[in-house]
């Protein structure tokens, strides 16, 4: 049996082409798998991929969707 979850988020801003920004991952939070993403964690993604990362649906890289370009700020990361 398939289970389902729901997995609420706030879009920041969109356009009529599907374009979107937000909060991609909050620091120092524990998730629903008890993981916490700490502050700085993606500084050497952002260095070897020049801020770009690619966009997978459900995490199935065999599903891509489109890239997003990430800034870091204190508690955050904003994708766009």
């Amino acid at each position: 049996m398939l289970s389902k979850l729901d997995c609420p988020f706030e879009v920041k801003a969109a356009d009529e082409a599907g374009n979107f920004e937000g909060y991609a991952a909050v620091f120092d939070n524990v998730d629903l798998g008890d993981d916490v993403i700490l502050k700085g964690a993606f500084t050497k993604v952002k260095t070897a991929r020049n801020g770009r990362l690619k966009l997978a649906l459900y995490h199935d890289l065999t599903r891509l969707v489109g890239t997003s370009e990430f800034t870091q700020d204190l508690s955050l990361i904003h994708s766009s």
